[in-house]
């Protein structure tokens, strides 16, 4: 921090995005014969928004964070 520069990171997990989605239907398709059974895959997992990810990104890069550094933050 004494020369301004922090090292932190963010481990999100798995996240719901277009990637997720199609991958999940495909397993469904192949699993239950129906891709639209995909969330049944994921009940056990703790699923995040994309905007969840994004709004922790935003707090460690903002002021508020300034104390945090050598931080691998994952989200749970």
């Amino acid at each position: 921090i004494k020369t301004g520069v922090r090292i932190v990171g963010v481990h999100p997990g798995p996240t719901l995005t277009d990637r997720l989605v199609k991958r999940s239907k495909a397993a469904a398709r192949q699993r239950f014969g129906d891709d639209e059974r995909w969330r049944e895959l994921l009940r056990n997992w703790n699923v995040h928004e994309p905007s969840q990810v994004a709004d922790t990104v935003v707090f460690l890069a903002s002021s508020r964070s300034s104390h945090l550094s050598g931080v691998m933050m994952s989200l749970t």
